[in-house]
């Protein structure tokens, strides 16, 4: 999290230094030794308040509160990763000779590689032991029960809120992620159905919270949840049973705030960086801005950028129509969005000498408008993968068409939000043998391209994997197609 935030804080400082040269002020102005003028800011709105407002809208505020269940947790996993760092030194201990992918000396993500060296393997191993002997199995199984993610309300200015539990989450989720690896290994589905449920729950309650990043990292971890299941089914043979099972936890729709309600929590974030980079007349302060990135080092990255407005009544002018925009489009379907960010937020309202940095800004709109998609199609494909393992083990063979498994096997056939015909499903030679089979989604570019797998799958999902496919099943090599 912490190297997150330096680049973060490093990717500010360059465009905020190329808009000021554009707004006719000095490189330096973000960063000099002369004493700057005396700031006056001027009335600060509780934007706190606001923020919390928004979180409990049209929920109950008794429900219980997934926030303080990974209160706990960060706890537990603090006082471990303290305990670590003392016994085996941190990653600026790494050995010379230490492979730079492989993190130090906790790498769960490594367990699977075969340069991993062992003694970190060993360590990690002990980590995930002490994870499971900790109060955190309890306090996972609890959160599945819970119905709000609500945390205290800020007091300050928003960029204060140190989203830990959006690290720890994370951290947690690689847990289980290696964790059902090994319960695949030894082809126990009881404990790859708990890791599921688990890292489910663990993406329900972030993505009860109305910011953009909360809800980016909800998805990703559900969609992980989907990557589970099929790197499960391939390491080891499933029952019936248990696929039923399954398929009843991965097909539940998680109750996420809307991406509306992200969006519209993202632009309480703006208005109060907003007004504390502003003076009480209006005028844009770079050194307040400098301020806020330097020493919080999470700075939104689209908010910081649009407050690098000439005057406060023009950023938020602008603000407010780009946000707005982006709530529009992110609520109409793959097929009538704009496919461009320009197209989505219509730059052309904006002045480019003035308004340059919003251009910057808007990089993640492509991220706002289609991660729903993303995660649809990771999460119908595991379900349609499910339902196919059942087909062969009550007949005896896959299906020939996907149409086959309703309504033995589904209610009806997943969608594949990237193409009207669906998901690209080609039965093997010979549909007794598992894995006898291939899944894929067209991805971003709308076209079958024989199950052409891009060089890392998640690029067919956007512009730079065009004439590529998303392949589910089975696992392919680079540059392989089955034409």
């Amino acid at each position: 999290m912490k190297r997150s935030g330096r680049v973060c804080s490093a990717r500010i400082a360059v465009l905020g230094a190329a808009c000021l040269s554009l707004l006719g002020l000095p490189p330096t102005a973000l960063a000099q030794d002369e004493k700057p003028a005396e700031f006056v800011p001027g009335p600060l709105v509780d934007y706190g308040q606001r923020l919390y407002d928004l979180t409990i809208r049209d929920q109950d505020p008794t429900a219980p509160n997934g926030y303080d269940a990974m209160v706990r947790i960060g706890a537990i996993l603090d006082e471990l990763d303290r305990d670590f760092a003392e016994r085996y030194g941190g990653p600026e201990k790494r050995p010379e000779d230490w492979p730079e992918e492989v993190g130090f000396p906790i790498d769960f993500d490594a367990l699977t590689r075969s340069d991993t060296p062992e003694e970190s393997k060993r360590i990690t191993r002990e980590y995930m032991a002490r994870i499971e002997a900790s109060g955190i199995p309890a306090e996972l199984r609890g959160l599945r029960g819970c119905r709000l993610f609500v945390r205290p309300k800020a007091t300050g200015a928003l960029i204060d809120v140190i989203r830990d539990e959006v690290g720890r989450g994370r951290k947690l989720v690689r847990f289980l992620k290696a964790h059902s690896a090994d319960a695949a290994a030894r082809g126990d589905w009881h404990a790859i159905i708990e890791d599921v449920v688990d890292v489910r729950a663990i993406a329900s309650a972030l993505g009860r919270e109305p910011v953009l990043i909360s809800h980016f990292v909800a998805i990703a971890m559900d969609t992980l949840a989907a990557q589970v299941i099929r790197d499960s089914m391939v390491v080891s043979e499933p029952d019936q049973k248990s696929l039923i099972e399954l398929e009843d936890k991965a097909g539940r729709e998680l109750p996420y705030l809307s991406i509306t309600r992200a969006i519209e929590g993202e632009h309480l974030w703006y208005l109060d960086i907003s007004q504390r980079v502003h003076d009480a007349n209006g005028r844009f302060a770079p050194a307040e801005l400098e301020r806020l990135v330097e020493t919080k080092g999470q700075t939104p990255f689209p908010q910081a950028a649009l407050a690098l407005m000439p005057d406060r009544a023009a950023s938020d002018a602008m603000a407010a129509l780009v946000y707005a925009r982006l709530r529009e489009v992110a609520q109409l379907p793959r097929r009538n969005r704009p496919r461009t960010p320009d197209g989505r937020v219509e730059l052309g309202i904006l002045r480019p000498q003035t308004y340059v940095v919003v251009g910057a800004a808007l990089a993640n709109v492509d991220n706002v408008c289609d991660a729903p998609d993303r995660h649809a199609v990771q999460l119908n494909s595991a379900l349609l993968i499910i339902a196919v393992e059942r087909c062969r083990l009550a007949r005896g063979r896959y299906p020939e068409k996907l149409d086959e498994l309703v309504p033995e096997f589904l209610p009806g056939v997943p969608e594949d939000p990237y193409f009207e015909k669906g998901f690209v499903y080609k039965r093997g030679d010979d549909p007794s043998v598992k894995g006898s089979y291939t899944l894929y989604s067209v991805g971003d570019d709308g076209e079958d391209n024989g199950g052409l797998r891009a060089e890392h799958e998640h690029d067919a999902l956007v512009p730079a994997g065009k004439g590529t496919d998303f392949v589910f099943m089975p696992p392919q090599k680079i540059g392989h197609t089955d034409r």
